[in-house]
């Protein structure tokens, strides 16, 4: 039989119940797994998943790199103080870093 081997990292443990996020149709979804051998990095998946499942295993926090609207006169500073007028943040500093 094949052995399904994630990183231990994967898996979240409440209660003595493990679960791993899969995708399904590109949405994070939590399972139920059962567990057996492991060393400092993997640990062996028994049953829950199969072959070919995507299981997430870390979670990026995309807020923090999202675009967001602003007033006209944060934006501007965000920008050196010119006038672009376009209203968008887009990365750089956090907002306020820049403030005059």
């Amino acid at each position: 039989d094949d052995v399904i081997v994630i990183p231990s990292t994967a898996i979240k443990t409440v209660n003595n119940i493990s679960t791993v996020q899969i995708l399904k149709d590109g949405i994070a979804t939590s399972v139920e797994v059962e567990t057996g051998d492991s060393n400092d990095s993997q640990t062996e998946i028994v049953s829950g998943i199969n072959e070919g499942d995507v299981v997430v295993t870390s979670i990026i926090n995309t807020s923090a790199t999202s675009k967001s609207t602003g007033s006209g006169s944060n934006s501007s500073s965000l920008f050196g103080g010119s006038n672009m007028g376009s209203g968008i943040m887009m990365g750089g500093a956090p907002p306020g870093e820049l403030r005059q």
